[in-house]
């Protein structure tokens, strides 16, 4: 009796085991293409990868959705122009959520990218390129064609990565080289807290003058999010940029044409010397 209860428990953890290294082979291709059609269709744009791979062994009990050579290319007049692009871009999910059918929203719980760069733009007529969200109305979108990714968020991370943001008109050239950036927090909620942790490098360019360049940045935020409102507080935020340690506060306000921002900046523990390390080499 003994015997034959162990080569059943056997042959259920070869089935198991079976089921966790095929399954994937079964649903990648399903998932990536769903993926890369809902974001299509939602954008004025071209997101494309290179490659979707599936696992459900490195992150069990999650399943792991794996993105290779991710980019999304922007229209005119930046047309041609890489907006985003990541090495790799993965998404952890429940593993029942690979089991839902076409119509049913998948829910994406935690994301990881690595060696992106996102290359912000506006040109000398004020036009930017990172405006590509298409919007949804009663002519273009009937209620029940709704996106079949939703975003429960509870982490994401992002490392060996660069931002950078170029103004003509206002003649700013910024670049955030993110080493490692982190954030936690229930974002599928319309009001919640996200906890960042960020590590890296910040240069600053006005008007060819080099205000930062490679500065070493760690930065530490609670910011208050009210999705509904579009506005963000700054709650419990501290900053150590080159040795000078800031405290800042303050919100964000999202308007339709424009942004209201109010933002506080303090450096209790700070001395001139600390000061006179960021200032740039043309007024030293």
């Amino acid at each position: 009796m003994k015997k034959k209860l162990l080569i059943f428990l056997a042959a259920i953890v070869v089935l198991f085991v079976g089921a966790l290294i095929f399954l994937p082979l079964v649903f990648e291709a399903k998932i990536g293409t769903l993926l890369k059609e809902n974001v299509n269709a939602q954008i004025e744009g071209e997101f494309d990868f290179d490659q979707a791979g599936l696992s459900l062994i490195s992150s069990f009990p999650k399943a792991k959705l794996i993105l290779e050579g991710v980019q999304l290319k922007t229209v005119e007049p930046f047309e041609g122009d890489t907006l985003f692009y990541a090495n790799a871009l993965s998404m952890e999910m429940a593993i029942a959520e690979i089991f839902k059918g076409a119509g049913d929203p998948i829910a994406i719980e935690d994301i990881s990218i690595e060696g992106a760069q996102l290359n912000l733009k506006v040109n000398s007529n004020e036009l930017v390129n990172y405006d590509i969200a298409i919007e949804n109305s009663d002519e273009n979108q009937s209620s029940d064609e709704a996106t079949n990714f939703s975003f429960s968020l509870n982490s994401y991370s992002i490392r060996d990565s660069e931002i950078t943001y170029t103004s003509n008109p206002s003649k700013v050239e910024l670049s955030i080289y993110l080493e490692e950036h982190l954030g936690s927090g229930d974002l599928s909620l319309s009001n919640s807290k996200l906890d960042t942790q960020t590590r890296g490098l910040l240069s600053l360019q006005l008007d060819s003058i080099a205000y930062l360049k490679n500065t070493p940045l760690d930065l530490k935020a609670l910011i208050g999010m009210d999705l509904e409102q579009n506005r963000y507080q700054f709650l419990e935020n501290r900053a150590l940029l080159k040795g000078l340690a800031l405290v800042f506060e303050g919100e964000v306000q999202v308007k339709d044409n424009h942004q209201e921002i109010d933002i506080r900046f303090e450096a209790p523990e700070a001395d001139f010397k600390d000061f006179i390390g960021l200032m740039p080499e043309e007024f030293v």
